[in-house]
């Protein structure tokens, strides 16, 4: 079935919703601020539509969410410092958007976080103090080092450019890390 048009704003009303799967639709417009109202809210599938506009900053007041998935949309603009607030989120995949602008300090935030795909977007420059292998931050994003139990980071095709910060290698648990074609200036530590 394929779905089209534009979401409601009642579907902020369903507040004891745990599960949200709408990709693979024709969905257009902005995503609705009244998501951020389904508190319970644990996965949220909205790749593979038409969606456009910012990363809404009301989905950081969902802290049961544990995948977020905006892939192939044309959503624009910074992400939020309020991602950051999403303790429980495992899963973040935003590959192939319009994303611009540096990641968020905050994302440091994410300890939780194992997957972070956000490659083929406009990104610029990744905060410092993010690589501590349990987040990523620097040019690179280094806070996402911070994050102790991330598995993947794909951040490739974008516009990162800069040294890749020395604290990737505390990253342990890191099976997966796709950065090519950006403008790094320095080899992978040792």
């Amino acid at each position: 079935m394929n779905l089209s048009r534009t979401l409601s704003s009642s579907t902020g009303g369903l507040i004891h919703l745990t599960y949200i799967n709408l990709a693979y639709n024709t969905f257009v417009g902005n995503m609705l601020k009244e998501i951020g109202n389904c508190s319970k809210l644990g996965h949220l599938y909205l790749n593979n539509n038409q969606f456009s506009g910012e990363i809404l900053s009301e989905l950081g007041k969902l802290s049961s969410l544990e995948s977020l998935n905006i892939c192939n949309n044309m959503i624009s603009g910074a992400m939020p410092e309020e991602l950051g607030n999403l303790s429980s989120l495992v899963e973040f995949v935003a590959y192939t958007n319009n994303l611009t602008g540096p990641l968020p300090r905050s994302i440091g935030n994410l300890k939780n976080l194992k997957t972070f795909s956000a490659e083929q977007n406009l990104f610029g420059n990744i905060p410092t103090g993010v690589i501590n292998c349990s987040t990523l931050a620097g040019s690179f994003p280094s806070g996402l080092c911070k994050l102790v139990n991330r598995s993947a980071i794909e951040l490739d095709q974008n516009k990162f450019s800069g040294p890749i910060p020395p604290e990737i290698v505390y990253c342990q648990k890191l099976q997966r890390l796709h950065i090519a074609n950006n403008y790094f200036t320095s080899e992978l530590p040792k």
